[in-house]
């Protein structure tokens, strides 16, 4: 649990120039917090549906699976990042 707003988050990264290799993070809201530092993901699965990645950190996702859990019902939604096109 994160604080007293009973987020339960799956997995936080702080850690600057961190490496995570060869990980599955699966939940449904709140699943990886990456908070702060830059990070480096690769050969990653990651599924959630609602706010499953979220933070501050500049990331880097390379070979990585992230699946979005869409339910029939919902008719509007939307996926919002910050992204900087590296040439």
């Amino acid at each position: 649990m994160h604080g007293s707003n009973g987020k339960a988050v799956a997995a936080t990264i702080f850690g600057n120039n961190s490496a995570i290799f060869d990980c599955g993070f699966l939940g449904y809201q709140d699943t990886l917090w990456d908070a702060l530092g830059r990070h480096y993901y690769k050969n990653c699965y990651i599924q959630g549906e609602v706010d499953f990645i979220f933070g501050q950190a500049q990331s880097y996702f390379e070979v990585t699976t992230i699946i979005i859990i869409i339910k029939i019902y919902i008719y509007n939604f939307y996926i919002i990042f910050n992204a900087k096109l590296l040439l």
